[in-house]
């Protein structure tokens, strides 16, 4: 499992030059089983390297772009008295 893990670190680091930190703390949030929110300036290769993570271990890559004017229900579907949230991949582009 060790030389696999370095073979998507080094994959990752390859891809974006400088990312040494990001790429490890993608591969904890890998490891740990959790989400990742990747913040940064644009243009710094947070996309790239979200896609690549997903390529490296044939997971699937869906992107959401925040913006001031982003609701909850534009990532999916509530019930009528706010008890249920139902998410919708689809919606995702």
């Amino acid at each position: 499992m060790r030389n696999e893990l370095d073979l998507i670190y080094q994959r990752l680091t390859r891809t974006v030059i400088g990312s040494e930190e990001p790429s490890f703390l993608m591969m904890v949030g890998l490891l740990s089983d959790g989400h990742m929110l990747i913040q940064g300036a644009p243009g710094i290769g947070k996309t790239t390297l979200a896609e690549t993570l997903a390529g490296s271990i044939d997971g699937d890559f869906s992107r959401v772009q925040f913006t001031p004017d982003l609701l909850s229900s534009d990532q999916g579907s509530i019930d009528g008295d706010f008890s249920r949230v139902q998410f919708t991949p689809d919606l995702l582009s």
